[in-house]
């Protein structure tokens, strides 16, 4: 992407004070020179920046977009070689909602943070795509947040509003009161502009400042009284996103945050304590089907259902629900209004048990729609769509607090349960208002539960994936949809089960299993991705297992939920179980979708007894060896940390051989350092006067093979590194005789000539120096394995196996086929792994409109209609 430097002339919001304004003189003096136009509503600072050569405009964002347009129009008119607009304007207020909060003050903050930046951009876009026709680069800059990612409960609002950088020095704090609290471990401001502007200027996508700990450590941020210290990072992508703090103002007692925090650990009742419970959007889709599941709860709640449709509540009025006319959409008096006609219908006190008091409510009501911004923008569809999924949830959960809270001070318990969605995590292009309000609810969510810990008022989350709903009638996407959405009655019976659980995020789910290889101690997530995905949403499940190297307790204090091992049989069937090796032969079906390597798609011996336990069991396999990005490179892939090892194996293999001995137990290496020195010592010191030949040297395998004997001090000149070039002329390769080791890092899918064969190595007798084959890739029973002189897997407690059959006087010749060389290395290789794979985890939600999920989806179909025809199914 070209950088900010390109730019003739750049428009920066918010540019009276704080970043805005730093940044807008930072700009103004880059070597290019550019026109640099302030805009703010102080005028006294706008003059100010006149004098020091900016232009200026003053420019009021928290207004309707209609004067909004028209101020944006006037500024083109004015400067029509504008190529650049910094939306940086934004405010920043506390709401605490157990104390009661200004409706109207907090739907201006999110007017300000965010409805604005969608109206500015609406605006300037047509000129600046005319740029763009006539060969000119243009920039759109957002100024976000870190708090975006995980929110700071005393800033709910703009919390939800905001998402991506970090706190930095600035005026924004001085309305909240928290400025000179906050002076002591903040970014300076000059430093922020710094890192700011060098992102600006190489183009990079997202520019999120800052070095992480680092700064908060040389501020000693962790050793002010009220603060409170949650570190968390969030990976999409290529785009890494760091938050470091959370702090609290003085304002809040410490100890009550810290009971807050400690809360969430707890156990939630669940909503079969429920006595009434109102959901909204109860006509249709998710909210009438969840209606229907709570009333058939063996506590035998009552549900009041609201909505628009008169039929549809007159209809489900019959099936004995209770009903009223409601649309979320409308105005705040008019929403008040609707709370207090309910709060009469169902009081908060009970003289008698045939009285119910409303102490649920599930937050349901729900638009989506589409916008391209390319085309022209309909902005009063964008305010509406917010107002309904995001204002009104606001606006309900407020006008609901105080009855809820007084039912809390008497001892009974609440719900509040918001609806989002999976698009909250990982948004979809087409829906770009939709997505960005439903991560709006999902910071407001966390919030909530953190301000109302304590309080008796419980707030869960819904997190649906993509569900049959009429919620797509209105872009007429259903039929499309309909071919890949979660069945209606599947999601809801899922939901009502961890509704009365009291799950407090009830969205997508992993279990990961534990591995039963024996010697594997590699594991598909780490703690370190589990936190990542529980931040975005996720729940994840952790069989305790003694051989995995990482401790049960790790992932514990992530906030995992630890299960006994090897119970993934009996985890509920919607559960996707994720791990690495494939599972033990069974005859069992397998009902759970798998994500795994299960070594069957080739063809290898069992494939099709392997794959007729899904047909029998109706489940799904997504093969982890075939999760591919749109090039066809595998998403994830270990085979670095197999290279790397695989050489290291083979010089420890040629080590013993040197001493007439036999390679024994291998055992896995705290780190690649340890593994480094251990080789080098098996050598004598050093590997140098030993020849390798590595096949497959440009692959990841390869270059993991490569780096390992270059560490260990083989001469470069006797690395023979071979790749597409130097085998295309077909095998056997006599090369292959004259070196040491033979490490293969070839995958194949097809037949080609063999590397090297029984005949070959016979044929050369005993001036043969080959002393280890190293077989990495390992397909024993692999009909295209171009190594056919070995047909066992090895194993760490034997590595290596004789090739028989080669005379007396040969000197013997060792292969090692291990097939999990990379647990070698256990921890770095998870590490590398996990962290590569997490970005499509993060879209399995998504899974059957995700590419790699859905392409993956589609070859397990494949290969499950090749094996039914091969067991005669």
């Amino acid at each position: 992407m070209p950088g900010i430097e390109e730019s003739k002339c750049i428009l920066i919001t918010g540019a009276t004070a704080g970043i805005g304004r730093s940044l807008a003189l930072a700009l103004a003096n880059l070597p290019s020179k550019p026109q640099v136009i302030a805009a703010g509503r102080r005028q006294d600072r706008l003059n100010e920046l006149k004098a020091a050569g900016l232009e200026t405009a003053k420019l009021e964002l928290n207004t309707d977009a209609a004067s909004l347009k028209k101020s944006v129009d006037s500024i083109l008119e004015k400067y029509p070689q504008l190529d650049a607009v910094i939306l940086n304007a934004g405010v920043q207020y506390e709401f605490y909602f157990d104390q009661g909060i200004d409706v109207a003050k907090f739907q201006n903050e999110i007017n300000i943070n965010f409805t604005s930046v969608t109206t500015v951009v609406a605006c300037l876009l047509p000129h600046f795509l005319k740029l763009s026709d006539a060969g000119r680069p243009s920039f759109i800059v957002t100024v976000t947040a870190g708090l975006g990612i995980v929110p700071a409960v005393w800033c709910p609002g703009y919390s939800a509003s905001k998402a991506a950088l970090r706190l930095v020095e600035s005026e924004l704090h001085d309305d909240a009161g928290t400025t000179d609290k906050l002076t002591g471990f903040w970014m300076p401001l000059d430093k922020y502009t710094e890192l700011t502007l060098e992102g600006l200027r190489k183009g990079d996508h997202t520019i999120s400042t800052g070095g992480s700990l680092g700064w908060y450590e040389k501020y000693e941020a962790g050793k002010e009284e009220n603060t409170h210290q949650l570190f968390s990072h969030a990976t999409s992508g290529e785009m890494k996103y760091e938050v470091d703090l959370l702090v609290t103002p003085a304002k809040r007692d410490q100890s009550e945050l810290e009971k807050s925090i400690k809360h969430l650990d707890n156990i939630m009742p669940g909503i079969d304590l429920s006595k009434s419970v109102l959901i909204t959007g109860a006509t249709g889709g998710i909210g009438r089907a969840l209606a229907r599941k709570i009333k058939q709860l063996p506590s035998k709640p009552q549900v009041i259902v609201t909505g628009r449709r008169q039929d549809r509540l007159d209809e489900l009025a019959e099936e004995g629900f209770e009903t009223y006319k409601m649309d979320v959409g409308s105005d705040r008096a008019t929403l008040k209004k609707d709370v207090e006609t309910l709060l009469a219908k169902y009081p908060d006190v009970s003289s008698s048990v045939e009285l119910l008091f409303l102490d649920t409510v599930i937050l349901n009501a729900g638009i989506q729609r589409e916008f391209d911004f390319t085309k022209e923008i309909d902005l009063e569809k964008i305010d509406y769509e917010m107002n309904v999924n995001y204002n009104s949830v606001v606006a309900l959960t407020t006008y609901f607090l105080p009855h809820l809270l007084k039912l809390g001070s008497q001892g009974r318990q609440s719900f509040i349960v918001t609806v989002t969605s999976g698009l909250s995590i990982v948004p979809s292009p087409k829906v770009p208002n939709y997505c960005a309000s439903k991560a709006a609810v999902h910071s407001l969510t966390i919030s909530l539960q953190v301000q109302l810990a304590g309080t008796g008022v419980n707030v869960l989350e819904i997190i649906p994936p993509l569900v049959e709903s009429e919620l797509h009638d209105a872009e007429g996407t259903t039929e499309a949809l309909s071919k890949l959405w979660m069945p209606l009655d599947e999601f809801v019976t899922t939901v009502t089960k961890e509704l009365v659980a009291g799950t407090p995020f009830i969205g997508p789910v992993f279990w990961l299993r534990c591995e039963k290889k024996e010697f594997e101690r590699r594991s598909a997530l780490t703690p370190t991705t589990a936190k990542k995905l529980i931040d975005a949403g996720f729940e994840i499940h952790v069989e305790r297992d003694e051989q995995r190297i990482f401790d049960d307790e790790e992932f514990e204090k992530v906030g995992c939920k630890l299960e006994e091992n090897n119970t993934w049989p009996s985890a509920p069937k919607e559960y996707p179980i994720i791990g690495l090796k494939e599972l033990p032969e069974s005859d069992e079906p397998l009902p759970h979708t798998h994500i795994q390597f299960a070594h069957c798609y080739k063809k290898q011996a069992g494939w099709s007894k392997v794959l007729s336990r899904f047909h029998r069991g109706g489940g799904t396999l997504y093969d982890l060896e075939f999760l591919t990005d749109a090039t066809g490179r595998r998403v994830a892939a270990f085979g670095f940390h197999a290279g790397f090892a695989g050489a290291a194996a083979g010089a420890l293999a040629l080590a013993a051989k040197k001493q007439n001995k036999d390679l024994g137990l291998l055992e896995p290496y705290p780190n690649e350092e340890a593994m480094v020195a251990g080789v080098k010592a098996a050598l004598g010191g050093s590997g140098k006067g030993v020849k390798a030949l590595v096949i497959g040297a440009l692959g990841r395998c390869g270059r993991g093979a490569v780096d390992l004997l270059r560490k260990i001090g083989l001469d470069e000149d006797d690395i023979l590194k071979w790749d597409l070039d130097e085998t295309k002329k077909g095998g056997p390769f006599s090369e292959i005789l004259d070196v040491d080791i033979f490490v293969n890092c070839i995958y194949l899918s097809s037949r080609i000539p063999s590397f090297i064969t029984r005949e070959t190595i016979t044929a050369a007798g005993k001036d043969r120096r080959l002393s280890v084959v190293v077989d990495v890739s390992c397909d024993t029973t692999n009909p295209f394995n171009p190594i056919p002189i070995y047909d066992i897997n090895t194993t760490f407690s034997k590595p290596t196996v004789a090739v028989d059959g080669l005379g007396d006087e040969a000197p013997p010749l060792a292969v090692i086929s291990i097939d999990h060389l990379p647990t070698l290395l256990p921890r770095e290789a998870s590490e590398q792994f996990s962290g590569d794979l997490l970005p499509s985890l993060l879209e399995f939600p998504e899974r059957k409109t995700a590419r790699v999920w859905a392409d993956a989806e589609k070859l397990f179909q494949e290969k499950l209609g090749e094996a039914v025809k091969a067991e005669g199914l």
